[in-house]
């Protein structure tokens, strides 16, 4: 949430940040607002949007470090899956 507001003021984005209170109540503001939101793949919920990514420079560690100077993406993350080799069905 704080890098969004960052984020914003840095690059001008024009938005109004809010916290959905449910999944439900997320889903439904997305849907119907169209809006900027936080989404991770795989997750298929709002797939059939074609939500595009927002492309910040690459993180700089030190910038965040600074505390107030987080104009850099965020360090990712990746989803993997993974299987233990004596699993039986």
């Amino acid at each position: 949430l704080q890098a969004m507001m960052q984020w914003t003021a840095a690059y001008g984005f024009p938005a109004a940040i809010a916290i959905s209170n449910v999944w439900g109540n997320f889903e439904k503001h997305v849907r119907s607002f169209r809006a900027l939101h936080y989404w991770w793949v795989p997750d298929a919920t709002f797939v059939e949007m074609l939500p595009k990514p927002v492309v910040l420079p690459p993180h700089v560690a030190s910038e965040w470090a600074v505390g107030n100077n987080k104009k850099t993406g965020g360090t990712g993350s990746y989803v993997s899956k993974m299987v233990s080799h004596n699993l039986r069905s």
